[in-house]
């Protein structure tokens, strides 16, 4: 919205702003760089699965990255025409035997490296394709074939979790004679998940693929015409139960405190060379004894056994034997400022080949 200038208004035409058009800088304007209202600037925004090489490795390279949005490019060539396709579309034959009314993900069988893998994840809010650990090496890979990857992926627990590298491998969708072959880049991770793969926004663009979530099918072109995935709804709620299950198992565990000592934990204790024996320097506790060398001369024996028994008192056998001990002597003491407030330090990224060494280590 604008206003024209009070000399227009008036029919005052000689006045300069009588023709001048004001456009109003305000909450329009506003609306037209950012795309949306932006009427609470302090809202917070709920972040999905990103990261990856997709955008780069540096800092540098995700700058120009997010850059290249904005370049355009003038071209006088004419293009061809394009041919024609069939167009993409979903019918009420393409829903589950349970119909549309369901809130399953769609979880597909796709065909890795020559594999068929099952319990593959269709997720658009996935940055990266993602191939866990376990299902890497059913796949009989072997790490030497994993290239490093910089950038750290966030989203799965929360924190920044350093991928095991990343890899390109063969992927296979649809299905008889409606095929379609790609190669895709997967982030691998080692994180213990239900599902064995997640296909994201990169694979998903590669196969130029249409989703439909109510009708839990993926549609694509094909050399021979419109290839489709169809989502699994036992291998979904199989999958469900199963991270719902572990979840519960992690709720309702108890820490339990033992009393017993793990041999590893104890310290070793300097012991003599000679033959030991015991002795009782007080005849009213028949129970505390003290150690002294067995080879000992009878005139030695004799001298020691007396002067641990005059001086038995000196002797802690309980902490009622320790009265009046400073706290100084017997608390510890951390150097931290009262009052400060706790530094978290930044969490550092290690590449693949120094991470292993510290593991080692």
């Amino acid at each position: 919205k604008g206003e024209l200038g009070e000399g227009y208004a008036t029919g005052n035409k000689k006045d300069p702003k009588a023709n001048t058009w004001t456009r109003h800088q305000g909450k329009d304007q506003g609306r037209r760089k950012s795309g949306k209202d932006n009427n609470n600037p302090d809202k917070e925004f709920i972040q999905m699965i990103v990261g990856g090489p997709e955008g780069g490795d540096t800092a540098s390279q995700r700058k120009n990255w997010a850059k290249s949005l904005h370049v355009a490019v003038v071209s006088l060539e004419s293009h061809g025409k394009e041919a024609r396709r069939e167009p993409i579309t979903f019918t009420d034959r393409d829903l589950p035997r349970t119909g549309g009314d369901h809130n399953d993900p769609l979880v597909i069988t796709m065909d890795i490296n020559g594999a068929d893998v099952v319990r593959v994840l269709v997720d658009t809010g996935s940055s990266v394709n993602v191939l866990y650990l376990d299902a890497f090496k059913k796949l009989k890979l072997d790490r030497s074939m994993l290239r490093p990857l910089q950038t750290p992926l966030s989203g799965f627990t929360g924190a920044s979790i350093e991928a095991e590298g990343q890899i390109t491998l063969p992927v296979t969708l649809g299905s008889r004679n409606r095929t379609v072959t790609k190669q895709m880049r997967f982030v691998v991770v080692d994180i213990k998940c239900v599902h064995n793969a997640i296909l994201g926004r990169p694979g998903i663009n590669q196969a130029r693929a249409i989703i439909s979530m109510a009708h839990l099918c993926m549609k694509f072109y094909t050399p021979n015409g419109i290839g489709e995935e169809r989502g699994d709804q036992k291998n979904a709620r199989s999958c469900y139960l199963e991270a719902v299950k572990k979840m519960t198992r992690q709720f309702e565990q108890i820490d339990l405190v033992s009393q017993q000592v793990d041999k590893r934990e104890e310290k070793a204790r300097i012991e003599p060379d000679a033959n030991t024996e015991e002795i009782q320097i007080d005849s009213s506790n028949p129970e505390r004894k003290v150690k002294i060398g067995a080879d000992l001369q009878e005139e030695l024996r004799t001298e020691i056994v007396q002067v641990l028994t005059r001086y038995k008192s000196l002797f802690a056998w309980s902490v009622a034997d320790m009265p009046g001990i400073d706290r100084s002597v017997i608390c510890h003491r951390l150097s931290v400022l009262e009052g400060s407030r706790p530094v978290r330090q930044k969490k550092r990224f290690l590449a693949s080949d120094r991470r292993d060494f510290v593991k080692k280590e």
